[in-house]
């Protein structure tokens, strides 16, 4: 569903989060008022994904959550999408593919498009994991997560950048479906499934323009687990940002080398760092901050 404002979110669901102190009194009250049933608890942070009923709007049932007792905030299951990443051709036998790296024991989490299966059973790809159907098989439409991951193993250095025979474990993460869309739950339960695994090293690609509440949320608790979570700052070229990454708790990523911000990178006082943003796969150029995250979160590894 489009809202009004151009906002994405799933038809028939609502994300609510209770005051410290609630009770299950409260919970009941609530999903008696929207006609409602728990589909999903997501801890931590602790919310509630809620089937309200037949017939509600989205927004009816979200001025009834704030109008019930306990109520913290309640928000829309949002659907954002992977429309803006540049699309990867992927090859079975591709070129400047370092296949011999030796990985350490920590790991670092990509949350992007997946990874092909071609690439699955490299020494240093953890068993991937599908957040938009827990158990399938993980594929790769657009061939975006497999590069991501490919650079954060160290498999592939971007355009200047010496090769290394260390490299990172990944786990590749399918945050999005096969027509580009992910949700806000499908974040959150990715982001502890991976957490529970002992990740504490996580890749996004992707972004929007407003703050989103439970993003926030999601985020800290995270944080208070031990996370570190670096964002691509975004690719329009312009000062600021975008969200996620602009939050305090996360690290922003521009491009950027010795001579300068990438003319495509976002830029500003609430971006950490730039690496570099251009690599060479399989004969093709690809340029974006989705490239330089991964790098800069590989070095970051090779140095802790």
């Amino acid at each position: 569903v489009v809202g009004p404002d151009g906002m994405r979110y799933l038809r028939g669901e609502i994300i609510v989060g209770f005051q410290a102190g609630s009770s299950m009194k409260e919970l009941k009250a609530l999903l008696q008022r929207v006609g409602g049933t728990v589909l999903e608890v997501i801890n931590p942070p602790g919310l509630y994904r809620i089937k309200i009923k037949g017939g509600m709007r989205v927004e009816e049932a979200l001025e009834e959550a704030q109008l019930s007792l306990g109520v913290d905030k309640a928000e829309p299951n949002r659907v954002f999408s992977n429309h803006k990443m540049p699309a990867v051709s992927l090859s079975e036998n591709p070129i400047g593919v370092n296949l011999n790296l030796e990985a350490g024991e920590r790991a670092i989490a990509v949350f992007d498009s997946g990874i092909d299966p071609a690439y699955q059973d490299l020494p240093f790809m953890l068993k991937a994991y599908n957040a938009i159907d827990p158990g399938a098989a993980v594929d790769d439409p657009t061939g975006h997560g497999t590069l991501v991951a490919l650079i954060a193993s160290g498999a592939i250095v971007p355009e200047g950048m010496p090769a290394n025979t260390a490299g990172v474990k990944v786990l590749p993460v399918c945050l999005f479906d096969e027509n580009g869309y992910t949700s806000s739950h499908a974040l959150f339960s990715a982001l502890n499934y991976a957490l529970d695994q002992g990740i504490r090293e996580f890749n996004w690609s992707f972004g929007t323009d407003q703050p989103v509440h439970f993003f926030e949320a999601a985020i800290e608790a995270a944080v208070e687990r031990g996370a570190r979570i670096y964002i691509a700052s975004g690719n329009n070229g312009e000062a600021g940002s975008v969200y996620p990454a602009s939050s305090p708790l996360t690290f922003s990523i521009g491009s950027g080398d010795h001579q300068g911000v990438s003319p495509w990178s976002n830029y500003g006082d609430d971006v950490d760092a730039y690496y570099p943003g251009l690599v060479y796969f399989d004969g093709k150029r690809y340029i974006g901050t989705s490239f330089s995250t991964p790098y800069a979160l590989y070095l970051n590894e090779l140095l802790d």
